[in-house]
């Protein structure tokens, strides 16, 4: 008949399920006994660890267990188990050590006492049980930072040689929860920790936590991640990331990212860079290819050439092209105010103003590009800002030559 149940009949019980518990756990007789069981068990281990005898005492712990339950029991198994136990349940129920559902219940509870002592009594928190996962788990989810800092002193013990992966697998999905929360702190000591304790993440496995600290302005996690050492291939990986097209789109994060490679010499700024499917060329080319002043600002301050690196062909980049062909006034100041060559994006004006139907020659494409069927038009303050720099700089040269 359960098949059959009422919803409103289950929606009730849900709001109504902790007053169910208590009363069940109160009573002498009835049925199903899975969870009045294990509230019972749970408190019986607290009053004996504590020293306490009073019933006071014993009501307050009870429903203090049933507020963790009711409240952190796994998903779409709270009502089953409060009123359809199945067999399989019922079995591992059984199999479970009493003083993992201790451990878990304490540290919802908040009781670091209750804490201490289940760990000094070796419980694992490598164990789940039928209705909590691992107590690390646990206290990452419920953002306890103190508690995740405790449990991880004791992790070291706990971890064998068989349950290394397995451990590796339940810190990365903690990592991810805590990220995607953006609860740093917590992410920053597991991190830790298992560059300490454990191998090396996987080079991608790095990149996609590095992408997530990149996006927001707290730089802490990521500076801690790229303060660990690394290997060729993960370090290639991150410069990968940085060049990416569409791998960091958020204000500022490609500068930030950029500056924490190169603090560690992971991104070398006076290296043209190439990888497949990705924006390559000097830092500065892809500062102006992806509009980021901040990452072309900072990319300047290091008394780098404003007109990029020489390519395999020894031609330097011009990336003031660029940003006029893209219309990217902003740039294009930037790039005049330090001293950049006006010439190349001076012919490249003339061409498509004087002569919009003259095909360049295939170099100049090369120099430029872009594709040349789009027709691209720079704005008008944007040429006279080109035309005055290009002026100014015959003028300078005309000067120097007359004075020779």
């Amino acid at each position: 008949m359960a098949k059959y149940a009422d919803p409103a009949a289950e929606r009730l019980l849900h709001r109504h399920v902790k007053l169910f518990l208590v009363y069940r756990c109160k009573s002498l007789y009835g049925a199903p006994e899975v969870l009045p069981n294990l509230v019972r068990n749970v408190v019986e281990h607290f009053m004996t660890a504590t020293s306490q005898a009073s019933g006071t005492d014993r009501e307050a712990y009870m429903d203090r267990v049933c507020d963790a339950i009711v409240n952190h029991c796994r998903a779409n198994m709270l009502s089953s188990l409060a009123i359809k136990p199945t067999p399989i349940v019922r079995r591992r129920f059984a199999s479970d050590p009493i003083q993992v559902y201790c451990l878990a219940i304490a540290i919802l509870m908040k009781e670091k006492e209750l804490v201490s002592h289940y760990l000094s009594q070796g419980v694992s928190v490598w164990d789940s049980t039928a209705i909590f996962e691992m107590p690390l788990k646990v206290a990452a989810k419920l953002e306890a930072i103190e508690f995740v800092a405790q449990l991880l002193e004791d992790a070291k013990s706990s971890l064998t040689k068989s349950n290394r992966a397995k451990s590796m697998s339940h810190l990365r999905i903690i990592i991810n929860r805590t990220t995607r929360s953006e609860h740093w702190d917590i992410a920053i000591i597991v991190i830790d920790w298992w560059f300490r304790h454990l191998r090396k993440p996987h080079p991608a496995t790095i990149v996609s936590w590095v992408k997530k600290a990149a996006i927001v302005p707290t730089t802490e996690f990521l500076h801690r991640i790229l303060d660990h050492g690394h290997t060729s291939a993960t370090k290639h990986a991150l410069v990968e990331l940085l060049y990416c097209h569409h791998a960091i789109q958020e204000d500022g994060g490609r500068s930030r990212l950029a500056r924490a490679l190169i603090d560690r010499n992971i991104l070398d700024p006076s290296k043209y860079y190439s990888h497949p499917g990705a924006v390559f060329g000097s830092l500065l080319a892809l500062a102006v290819e992806q509009g980021d002043i901040k990452l072309a600002t900072g990319y300047l301050k290091l008394d780098l050439s404003p007109n990029g690196l020489r390519n395999s062909e020894g031609n330097f980049e011009h990336p003031l092209v660029r940003a006029v062909v893209k219309s990217d006034e902003t740039m294009v100041r930037l790039l005049l105010d330090h001293d950049a060559d006006p010439q190349p994006a001076q012919r490249w004006i003339s061409k498509v103003i004087e002569k919009p139907d003259e095909e360049p020659t295939k170099s100049f494409m090369d120099l430029l590009r872009c594709d040349w069927r789009a027709k691209m038009k720079p704005t008008l303050s944007i040429v006279a800002m080109v035309r005055q720099a290009a002026q100014a700089k015959d003028r300078r040269r005309k000067e120097a030559f007359t004075e020779a």
